[in-house]
């Protein structure tokens, strides 16, 4: 099963902080809480990013595959920078089949790709993952956001709650990726 890693910090954020005041009707010009707002846009955008198991910012990636699972980047991938490990370059990339049809033949496979499927050879491809989200996903943030500006403590003593409210699991539950 393919896993997928960040490897850079965002290089854009899918909300700017004059959207998030103009939310949070705070006046423009006043900027003695920017960089607390700013925060609270990183940790909202992160944890929508973990609820729903994607990215939605643009940054650079790095996905693991093993060789038997299909070569499919997730939608918004731009260019691919590398390619590294048991294939060093996308157009080297065999098919299943290629390999199920000398199995079945009883012929040796290439010893480098063993027959443990616990086991198989892997490799990484490295690219350039450009977040588009929907406007959904922006008001999920900002609403999150806005939760976090309003709330700035525990409501309950004693506890932690660390779940998503059903009102932003509404707005980004369409967005969820199982694996």
């Amino acid at each position: 099963m393919s896993t997928t890693k960040a490897i850079s910090k965002p290089t854009s954020e899918p909300v700017s902080l004059a959207l998030l005041k103009s939310h949070l009707r705070l006046s423009a010009d006043d900027a003695s809480e920017d960089e607390l707002l700013k925060h609270y846009l990183s940790a909202a955008v992160a944890k929508a990013e973990k609820y729903c198991n994607q990215y939605f910012t643009s940054r650079i990636l790095e996905t693991t595959f093993t060789v038997t699972e299909p070569f499919q980047l997730s939608e918004g991938t731009g260019s691919v920078l590398s390619v590294s490990g048991f294939v060093t370059d996308v157009t080297q990339l065999p098919t299943v089949g290629q390999y199920w049809s000398e199995y079945v033949k009883g012929i040796a496979i290439n010893r480098q790709y063993p027959i443990d499927y616990d086991n198989l050879p892997t490799y990484t491809v490295r690219y350039d993952f450009q977040a588009d989200p929907e406007s959904d996903v922006i008001q999920a943030i900002l609403k999150i956001a806005a939760d976090m500006y309003e709330n700035r403590e525990n409501s309950t003593t004693g506890t932690v709650n660390r779940a998503l409210s059903l009102n932003f699991q509404l707005l980004l539950a369409p967005y969820c990726v199982v694996d």
